[in-house]
């Protein structure tokens, strides 16, 4: 349930008090959300007390609103952790090819060396 910010009423014709009280009740739920914003963005924020405190549909929203960032961030992640094994492959094997080829520069300039 959610309580009006402001009350609405009920007299004179229907379209204009039915209109009244979706504009009322639209605004409650805004002043909700917007409570459920701060209390998200405050430094001292505990999940299960906000589960607790705010209507369902906000803190479900809110909640999949979280999860849907933690998978982002996991995925972010998994991407960086990708990259970098990446650039520490390519990495070996630019050292492994720039060894190869000192290897054979030496034994080239040995067998130089040998052969006068």
């Amino acid at each position: 349930m959610v309580a009006l910010e402001r009350p609405v009423r009920a007299e004179g014709s229907v379209e204009v008090w039915l209109m009244s009280l979706l504009q009322a009740s639209q605004e409650s739920v805004h002043c909700i959300i917007r409570q459920a914003f701060h209390f998200i963005n405050d430094n001292t924020f505990d999940f299960l007390e906000f589960i607790a405190r705010f209507q369902a549909q906000v803190g479900g929203c809110c909640t999949c609103l979280l999860l849907l960032l933690l998978l982002f961030l996991l995925k972010l992640s998994l991407l960086l952790l990708l990259l970098l094994l990446f650039v520490v492959v390519v990495v070996v094997v630019v050292v492994v090819v720039v060894v190869v080829v000192v290897v054979v520069v030496v034994a080239v300039v040995v067998v130089a060396d040998a052969a006068f």
